[in-house]
């Protein structure tokens, strides 16, 4: 027998199992944003100005990163320190070129400075145009990545956002002007994004992010296309129905079953189990039907804030069943870059217990 069947067996013999895989939504965007967006480069003169800009750029951030007089020359000339792209994170390099676009008058002054190449006009159009399209990625994976509100019901709603304003950019919608140099690039972004969130951007097909996002009153159907709101409304609805008969069996069962009627409650009659049954499934109806009229109320209320859903039971029963945490690996690779600034070599004799007291305090500071 083989290793990987006797791994099969074992996983067959077991009552214990994994759950499904849910994958790192911003490590997915990122991976648009670097690995789809390379492809871009097949174009020859896509690729001819990306190097030629991109390679000035990276000789500023080098001489930079390296001299501290070449930084004190650029903190002189402009008031401002350059910023240095992280290779673990795409974000920094966009922030880096948003902050090379800001010292556009003085990045002459700053090239001489450092005795480095000017960049041409052509070249700062091209980083224009770049920033322009990497935008809405950049907007997208902060939120996907961030601590606050990471609710698991934001995931549909802006990557279809991101899609819009990105195909916006494609017709030059929106006060935006034709792309001149980066087409290839955003033609690269939206064919990743068909690649890797295509079955997540189908709704029939992502019953519980939809659900999620729905039951969000931030977003409820403002993000669904005019031609599936009604399949959108009605998958919310029985979600909504099914919570609350959820909780109705759960109160059922609950609840001890009384044998004996008090004197206020003997009339004489004997009440049929046919009857009960009877008025059991009418109740059950009636909760039924209260809960679509709940949930038809809550898509019909303007407010946006979460605070809403104290008033809304079955809707914030459902909210509470889809809206997990938005799973992301970003937090836990802060808090590693953290731990690398506390375990440092000459630190290198710290005990677990204090190790880990130190980053307990680095990483709530704030509080």
């Amino acid at each position: 027998m083989s290793v990987l069947e006797i791994i099969v067996q074992a996983d067959t013999d077991s009552d214990m199992y994994l759950p499904p895989q849910l994958k790192c939504a911003a490590h997915t965007l990122n991976l648009i944003a670097t690995t789809d967006a390379d492809k871009a480069v097949a174009d020859k003169s896509y690729s001819r100005i990306l190097q030629g800009s991109f390679g000035k750029c990276q000789a500023l951030w080098n001489a930079v990163h390296r001299s501290s007089k070449a930084s004190d020359a650029v903190k002189e000339l402009s008031d401002k320190m350059l910023i240095s792209p992280c290779p673990t994170r795409w974000n920094s390099k966009f922030d880096a070129i948003g902050r090379l676009l800001e010292l556009t008058d003085k990045l002459a002054a700053i090239c001489d400075a450092l005795s480095l190449p000017r960049l041409k006009p052509v070249e700062l159009d091209f980083l224009k145009e770049y920033h322009t399209v990497m935008q809405p990625v950049a907007a997208t994976l902060d939120l996907l990545q961030g601590d606050i509100n990471c609710f698991y019901g934001i995931l549909l709603p802006k990557l279809v956002q991101l899609r819009n304003k990105l195909k916006c950019l494609e017709t030059g919608r929106e006060n935006h002007p034709q792309l001149q140099y980066a087409k290839p690039l955003l033609s690269a972004l939206l064919q990743g994004m068909t690649h890797r969130y295509g079955d997540l951007l189908d709704v029939c097909h992502t019953a519980k992010e939809a659900k999620a996002a729905v039951s969000h009153p931030k977003y409820k159907l403002r993000w669904v296309a005019p031609q599936k709101k009604e399949e959108v409304t009605n998958m919310f609805v029985a979600a909504v129905t099914s919570a609350t008969a959820a909780n109705s069996n759960a109160t059922a069962q609950e609840e001890p079953s009384t044998t004996t009627s008090s004197e206020d409650e003997d009339y004489g009659y004997d009440t049929p189990i046919e009857q009960q049954t009877v008025v059991g499934e009418s109740l059950l109806h009636a909760r039924a039907n209260r809960a679509r009229v709940e949930a038809l109320n809550y898509l019909d209320d303007r407010e946006k804030d979460l605070q809403i859903l104290s008033g809304y039971p079955n809707v914030c029963a459902t909210f509470l069943k889809y809206n997990t945490s938005l799973p992301s690996s970003a937090p836990v690779e802060r808090l590693f870059s953290t731990g690398g600034l506390i375990l440092t070599p000459r630190r290198n004799k710290l005990s677990d217990d204090v190790f880990e007291q130190l980053l307990m305090l680095k990483t709530n500071a704030d509080i």
